[in-house]
Formats: structure tokens, sequence, C-alpha cells
């Protein structure tokens, strides 16, 4: 049910000059520590119906890419300055508040019987699921607390240590309240430092970032990223992939128009965020040996469409021509 339309955006988003498309595996859960505190909304499914749910969502993108490869579509992401290196894709997940359904990945705030291990184990068996599908990538995104945060860098070192094969490129991404915190209050240096200790060569886990925070924020939080990256001379990228900025009214259950910015707004400040980027990691570099400037993906989260994608196309491939 619902396959044709999922298939469909996965193009659009492809046509519209997306690299990267993540899976609609985001809110595919095996389940919490009980499911009797979950929203009566959420629809407990069993453990082979939620493992073949996700693996759908993986295909169903595979074949989007494959489709727009097979078909040489026309998209704006390929000039002669911007060739585009993909599609790829990339496995969605996101924290434990999510599958709760009651908001808290917005406050990050989790009930006192969840325990760190409780978060452990959950994270471990959504994650082997999705690498097991054999993704481009993995994006574990929205974290809004800091001591999950930890718990997401455990589980990628540790399931990948134990793989064969190399390992699968991994970001994690922030869910931030403002310019400076995670959405439980603690600060976005104390998130890195957390991600340092785990993994300090960039090994497990790719890059990190932030999504589905208002894209006024964005430029404080990346200062604070790409600091952290020049600092310690890391290779890591830098994702960013904030939403519309719209505002909820929870009255009515909808979104109020003409909260959000529009399309060119967003791709201006996501554009500034390449400048800044590249500003405080070539500056380092000039202080000091090893100091790059590191990859950003750059993409719109919740209420952003492919119109929106469209239009940071269209800016990433001018800034591309004239970089060359």
């Amino acid at each position: 049910e619902g396959k044709d339309t999922i298939l469909q955006g996965h193009k659009d988003w492809l046509q519209a000059g997306s690299d990267i498309i993540t899976t609609v595996t985001y809110q595919c859960h095996y389940g919490l520590v009980d499911e009797q505190k979950q929203a009566e909304s959420v629809r407990v499914v069993s453990e082979e119906q939620m493992t073949q749910m996700i693996q759908d969502g993986i295909s169903l993108a595979k074949q989007a890419a494959t489709a727009t490869l097979s078909t040489g579509t026309s998209s704006p992401a390929s000039t002669k300055a911007s060739p585009s290196p993909g599609p790829f894709v990339v496995a969605s997940t996101g924290p434990y508040g999510a599958a709760m359904a009651d908001g808290s990945e917005y406050t990050g705030k989790y009930p006192q019987h969840v325990t760190r291990q409780d978060l452990v184990d959950f994270h471990t068996k959504k994650t082997q699921a999705l690498l097991d599908c054999k993704p481009d990538g993995l994006a574990v995104e929205t974290i809004p607390n800091l001591e999950e945060i930890g718990v997401v860098c455990q589980v990628l070192r540790d399931l990948q240590e134990k793989q064969e094969s190399p390992p699968v490129a991994c970001w994690i991404s922030m869910a931030c309240r403002n310019g400076k915190e995670l959405n439980d209050g603690h600060s976005i240096q104390d998130a890195l430092e957390v991600i340092r200790t785990f993994d300090s060569d960039g090994r497990w886990i790719a890059a990190v970032g932030v999504n589905c925070c208002d894209s006024v924020h964005i430029a404080s939080l990346v200062q604070t990223l790409a600091d952290a990256c020049s600092n310690y001379s890391l290779s890591r990228g830098i994702v960013v992939y904030p939403n519309s900025g719209e505002a909820w009214d929870a009255t009515h259950g909808e979104w109020k128009d003409g909260t959000g910015t529009t399309d060119t707004e967003f791709a201006d400040r996501l554009m500034e965020v390449v400048e800044l980027v590249e500003r405080i990691c070539k500056k380092r570099s000039a202080q000091e040996e090893g100091v790059g400037v590191p990859k950003v993906v750059l993409g719109g989260c919740c209420r952003t469409s492919d119109q929106t994608i469209a239009a940071l196309r269209r800016r990433i491939n001018a800034w591309n021509e004239q970089s060359n």
C-alpha cells in the first residue's frame, strides 16, 4: 500500500537534483521497552512485518535510483562544473522518541524507566536490519539528547567492527532547539565531544550535522561543527538539512500559512553555510597543516519539497560554476 507513491516521490526528488535520497524507514521501529506507553495512534506490527517494511523501504529507493540511471533522465544535478556523483541511497533511522510518537524527539526527555541498555537494544536491532539491506549509507537522524548520541556512536562502532566488509558511510544528525543546544538542553559542543570519544578518526561516523531545525539556527550550529572539524583536523563531513521553519498550530492541527521560509530563502541560508565552512577551514589550514575543507551535504527535512531541492540545486550549480 502506497509503494507507487513512495517510488514516485523518490523519483521527483532525484529529478529535482538530489544526489542522495533517504529511505522512508525513519518511522519503522521494532517496538519499545513498554509498548503500552506508546501513543494510541501507533500501529504495532510483528517483527517479521517490520523487517519486510524496512526491506521494502530500501528497495523502493534503490529502484528509483536505478530507474534514474537507466533512463538517463536529465537532471539539474549534472553540469560540466558540477557532475552528479550519485544517486546514493541512504537508509534512514530515527531516535527512540520517534518510536514513542509523543513528540519526545523534540524535547529529548525520555521516561525514567528507559535505560541506556534499552536504547542500545533499540538502535542495535534496527541498525542491523538496515545494514543487512546494503544501502550506500546510513543516516541516524534527529537525535535529541546527549545520552542517545553516545548510544548511537557505540552501536555504529560495535556493529561495524563485526562486519567483514568495509564500513558503511554513516552520519549522525542532531535535533537542536536553537543555535547552540540539543533539544534536551545539552550543548552541541558536548555532543561533538561524545562523538569524538567514540570515534576519534572518523572511521565509523563519516559525517555529523543537524536536521529538522529551523534554518535560522543553522549558521550558528554549523560554525560549531566547522570549528570542531578544523580543530581536530578531521576528515569527517558535515550534514545540514533543516525543516521549512513553519509553525504548527496544535489547537487546529495544521501548519500556519506564511510562517516558513521561501524556497529561495532556504537555499540562500544553506549556501551561506557552505561559505562559512570554507572560510573557517581555510583560515585554519593557513595556520596549521593537515586541515582541509570537509565535504558538506545539504538538503531539506520536514515540509520541504522537491521544489525546495530544485532551488537549492540551482544555487549549488551556480556556486560550482563560479568556483571553477
